[in-house]
């Protein structure tokens, strides 16, 4: 019979029923779990089941069942604990389950074993403890002798009790015949049990004792429970990477989860296992962590994907390099080759992203974990591998990639040196001179200093590994030379991390000091000098760090405020930090920046601003090849669809969601529907809207927006089938038409039909931009509105005030081959521009700059024309957006916005959207919408004094008077003079702008009739004449030159023009000047009105027309 029958006398001795030394149960399964971890012991843990600790190791099949002791009194035969303790094991050596098992039954307590008093048998106790890892056989045989006596009395009270129980269940059941039936096969079993039991031979007991072991401390409860406690504490510390601050704290969350599964019913979810706390460690941790624990959580539950995609591939090379650089993140080690060893066998056709996945799959591999320290893992089998990444040096062109490189080559040519991989010596010397000879043709070409930095280190790295065995000066000499050339350009090295290359260089003085300070004195003297000249450098490229979080701060705070202005501060502040953070080493900050400053510029509705800002935010992270700056493209993108849905810009904005979706899938791994994933939805929901809402405006585009449906795949049926079926139902044709004014900044679908207007407001002015509706024109167009509005924003504000009149400008953009200057059209209702445009498709700096600058002069001699100030305030005052407001840094970075355009926008999708064939929709007269968030300057100008222009008002009534009084008198004779007078005074005509302008209608009269009958050589020489004349006129009293002007002559066009001229002619007298050369009187009077006081002053001192 099976010794497993004998498991019918165990007891239910769950310990959970009893509380009594259970937080110290606690302590000593997180102690134990510490333990593990730390020592790498795979094996599972679980509190309190089956015993107060359980111990299983799957690998080698061995069980450990610990019972707890937290007793003030020692220990005997006698005690009561360790007679149950001992049954309670025999009950664990017989259950089936762990039948096969290597068992081992521990009984654990503080306190001591007890002193001999007569019937306890302490003695044999005592000698157990002290011989129980070899039990002499006479000894054996006594100690299993005392167990089976233990047990035996256990079992007998135990048969009698089930004994009894079952004699009870019978006469209840005397009835139920399948009862009896069931009752009568217990009893069966007892009766074998009790007979397997008696059957147990001396080497059965001695097999069962040899698996007990005792353990007693000899320390009061009080000691053991501080003892526990300082020993955790010990152990937490010996973590990897866990600060001090944070080791109570997690001490704290490792006894919660231990109590947590403690408290679970099934039995696997009380394990406890290495890997679980490496997930607590990572939760723990930084944001980092966190980010890696989510990530190999999700692949770990995905496995292999279904097929590649960029946006995941580029994750899990994160992922993988983020645990090859952590050292309690081995165990992960086996899942990502796996999963490497996946994408390397499905990126075959895809050569650049298979090498990105063996640089990873070999560093993995090798596992290197600290300097001077052999890697932990191996190549062999990886070879091939090796011999495909190194096959083609000249393949290596990218100068932010070499490091990498070398790195590995350095790590490779270890292995074979190492014994680590069956790669010949051979093999890596020639890969050396290779990368050597490829290193020093790019160094010697031309290219920018941040890449020559990177370059020039990998040079000095090459030398300081060939020649390490090598410390004389001559070697010194050449390591130190390419680290002097790229100390001379670093301060013309933005993306080049100078901070790497001083941590660098310090580790390196320290490796030298440990390994032969003496040996290496030259190179450690050489470093220790470099070094200080470095951290120079490095100190002042961190206070600019911390400069730019402090602004990024300060911009937040006026981001919470309520008045519009402090959205312009707010946008000050993040362009500087921007600045600030254009370092390789806060390069991701730079980039947040960018999409930060897009969405002020959107707040601001400078919708074409946010869309430069969104596709500069793209196209660097896309430039930069970064893995981490991946999912940013797709943000960028989405800012562009932001901008050019809420400007109307539709069809623009069908194009942008397509790319914004498909570098989504590819580049960003979250989640549509992730809780924080707020672009997205947002995106998603207005794209909805926009198909809904484009038919009923421009039921030609029916079709359009149908396919764009149904080629929407699974976010029509997840999402966009729900957006439309709401809004036919919440927003009917004739509640969307009422409401569009109220969301968007112009018109939608205004880029509908062969020409493209862009129209808003800033300023005070309405801009309008005409361009053709092609994709080379929309490239140049939507540059010129993204300088135009950067600069607006720049001048709403800058301190100087502009003194812009509110106008309508209209620009009409020509392309051009070579720069020419804007032409101005005729008319005084509006600024009419023809503005000539150059494409620029260089990606050479220099040349973009210059066509930044082409047109930067055009929108300055636009201004200049609009401004009222004197020529040399404006000249100073735009002069200082360049120079006090870095404007040529907020306008162009590193290319152009219509060079991005090409580069992220193709020609053939662009086309896709026949957009010059349709037909423009009527203008709308209620947009474009007011700008209230840029709006004129208001209040009174700093240049207005009021005692000063009452006074002019009053002198010019004096000099007036005398070249009118006599008509004056004679009009005021007349009839009509007095409806005449009160209707100019209705339209808001001052009086001294009445008279002033009489006197020049008449000046102007008598000066022509004068000079009536003379011929001149030129239309020139008559203008100087006539103003010759009426120079003379004006100092001569009337009676002096009379001519007869009836009250008809002020009635007529001739004088209301005299009239409207006013507001131009009295300019200079407020210290202001019109440099229109077609100016607009009426927009200049209305500017007069609001910002000089011109319509509400008065001074009625020598007035002629009281």
């Amino acid at each position: 019979m099976s010794i497993s029958k004998l498991f019918l006398f165990a007891k239910n001795t769950d310990a959970s029923a009893s509380m009594r030394g259970y937080q110290y149960q606690v302590f000593k399964t997180v102690e134990t779990w510490l333990e593990n971890y730390l020592n790498q012991v795979d094996e599972a843990i679980y509190c309190d089941y089956e015993e107060d600790i359980f111990q299983h190791n799957e690998l080698t099949q061995a069980a450990t069942f610990r019972q707890l002791k937290l007793y003030s009194t020692p220990f005997s035969f006698r005690s009561e604990e360790i007679q149950k303790a001992v049954a309670h094991f025999f009950m664990l050596h017989v259950k089936t389950d762990y039948a096969a098992k290597d068992k081992e039954f521990v009984f654990e307590a503080n306190s001591r074993v007890a002193e001999h008093r007569e019937g306890n048998e302490a003695d044999l106790l005592r000698t157990w403890v002290a011989n129980q890892d070899t039990l002499p056989d006479a000894l054996l045989s006594q100690c299993a002798l005392k167990v089976k006596s233990l047990v035996t009395e256990y079992v007998d009270e135990r048969t009698s009790q089930l004994a009894e129980q079952l004699a009870d269940k019978l006469k209840k059941k005397a009835e139920d015949a399948p009862a009896l039936l069931a009752l009568q096969a217990d009893s069966q079993a007892l009766q074998e049990a009790v007979a397997v039991f008696q059957q147990l031979t001396d080497q059965d007991w001695e097999d069962f004792t040899r698996r007990i072991k005792w353990r007693f401390d000899g320390v009061s409860p009080d000691s053991a429970f501080k003892g526990t406690i300082a020993r955790l504490e010990e152990l937490v510390a010996m973590l990897p990477d866990m600060p001090k601050e944070r080791r109570k704290g997690f001490l704290g969350m490792l006894c919660m989860r231990v109590d947590i599964k403690a408290s679970e019913q099934a039995p696997e979810d009380r394990k406890l296992v290495n890997g679980e706390l490496t997930n607590l460690l990572l939760q723990a941790g930084t944001l980092e962590d966190l980010w890696y624990h989510e990530v190999f959580t999700k692949w770990n539950d995905l496995g292999q994907p279904e097929d590649v995609r960029l946006g995941e591939f580029y994750e899990v090379l994160q992922a993988v390099s983020y645990c090859r650089n952590a050292k309690n993140l081995q165990a992960h080690d086996a899942f990502w080759i796996g999963l490497l060893n996946w994408y390397v066998a499905n990126l075959a056709q895809q050569p650049a992203e298979r090498k990105q996945a063996l640089y990873e799959l070999i560093w993995l591999r090798m596992r290197p974990t600290e300097y001077l320290e052999p890697a932990a893992g191996d190549l062999f089998g990886c070879e091939e591998y090796v011999r495909e990444y190194f096959s083609d040096f000249s393949s290596f062109t990218v100068a932010a990639e070499f490091e990498d490189i070398q790195s590995l080559l350095f790590l490779v040519t270890a292995s074979s040196l190492n014994g680590k991989s069956a790669l010949t010596p051979a093999e890596t010397a020639g890969w050396l001179r290779q990368f050597k000879q490829q290193l020093d043709l790019l160094i010697s070409q031309p290219r920018n200093p941040s890449d020559l930095c990177r370059l020039l280190e990998c040079s000095a790295n090459l030398y300081f590994f060939a020649g390490s065995q090598d410390r004389s000066e001559e070697n010194v000499a050449k390591i130190m030379a390419p680290l002097e050339q790229l100390l001379a350009v670093l301060d013309q090295a933005p993306l080049y991390n100078a901070t790497q290359l001083s941590s660098r260089i310090h580790t390196h003085i320290r490796l030298l000091i440990k390994l032969d300070e003496e040996g290496n004195e030259t190179l450690i003297d050489a470093f220790k000098d470099y070094a200080g000249r470095l951290d120079a450098v490095v100190e002042k490229k961190k206070g600019a760090h911390e400069r730019a979080r402090r602004l990024v701060a300060s911009g937040a705070t006026y981001l919470e405020s309520k008045n519009p202005s402090s959205l312009l501060k707010a946008l000050r502040d993040f362009h500087e930090a921007k600045a600030l953070w254009l370092q390789e080493e806060t390069f991701e900050g730079y980039t947040l920046a960018l999409l930060n400053i897009a969405q002020v510029y959107s707040a601001l509705d400078m919708h074409f601003a946010a869309k430069y800002y969104g596709l500069w935010a793209a196209w660097v992270s896309w430039q930069k090849g970064s893995r981490k700056l991946a999912k940013r493209i797709a943000q960028g993108y989405g800012m562009a669809f932001h901008a050019d849905f809420v400007q109307g810009a539709w069809l623009s904005a069908l194009l942008d969601f397509e790319y914004y979706f498909r570098t989504r899938e590819q580049f960003d791994t979250q989640p549509i529907d992730a809780e924080e994933a707020d672009m997205p939805r947002k995106i998603i929901m207005n794209y909805g809207f926009l198909l809904y809402a484009a038919p009923l405006l421009a039921p030609g585009l029916q079709q359009m927006a149908q396919e764009k449906l149904t080629a929407a795949g699974y976010l029509k049926d997840d999402y966009l089938d729900d957006v439309l079926a709401m809004l036919q139902v919440e927003l009917p044709e004739p509640k969307l038409l009422a409401g569009l004014t109220r969301n968007f900044a112009d018109a939608p679908l205004n880029d509908m039909g062969p020409e493209r207007t862009v129209r808003f407001h800033a300023l005070g002015i309405e801009w309008h931009v005409r361009f053709p509706n092609t994709y080379g024109s929309t490239a140049l167009g939507e540059d010129f509105c993204a300088m135009l509005q950067v600069l607006l924003a720049e001048i709403a504000l800058a301190k100087t005030d502009f003194h812009l009149p509110g106008t309508v400008v209209d620009f009409t953009l020509e392309q051009t081959a070579a720069p020419r200057e804007p032409e101005q059209l005729p008319d005084n209702s509006k600024a009419k521009w023809k503005v000539f445009v150059q494409p620029v498709d260089s990606a050479d700096y220099e040349e973009v700059k210059m066509g930044a600058a082409f047109v930067s002069t055009t929108l300055k001699a636009v201004l200049q024309d609009l401004s009222l100030l004197p020529t040399a305030e404006f000249e100073q005052a735009f002069l200082g957006l360049f120079t006090e407001s870095n404007l040529g840094a907020k306008s162009l970075q590193a290319t152009s916005y219509q060079r991005m355009y090409r580069s992220l926008f193709s020609e053939e999708r662009f086309n896709d959207y026949r957009r010059d064939i349709f037909s423009p929709l009527p203008t709308r007269a209620d947009f474009p919408l007011p700008n209230p968030m840029m709006h004129a300057k208001e209040g009174l100008s700093k240049k207005y004094n009021q005692a000063s222009a009452l006074q002019s008002i009053a002198n010019r009534f004096e000099k007036a008077t005398h070249n009118i009084h006599q008509t004056l008198a004679h009009l005021k004779q007349e009839a009509g003079y007095s409806a005449w007078l009160q209707g100019l005074r209705a339209e808001g005509w001052p009086d001294w702008q009445i008279v002033v302008a009489m006197m020049n209608f008449m000046g102007s009269y008598k000066a022509n009739r004068m000079l009536e009958g003379k011929s001149f050589a030129s239309e020139a020489e008559h203008q100087a004449a006539l103003q010759n004349e009426f120079k003379q006129l004006l100092q001569r009293d009337e009676v002096e030159k009379q001519a007869f002007f009836p009250l008809e002559a002020f009635q007529s066009r001739d004088f209301r023009v005299s009239l409207e001229q006013m507001p131009l002619i009295s300019l200079n007298s407020f210290r202001l000047q019109s440099n229109a050369r077609f100016p607009n009187p009426s927009a200049v009077r209305q500017f007069m009105n609001e910002r000089f006081n011109v319509q509400l002053d008065v001074n009625d001192t020598n007035n002629p027309l009281l």
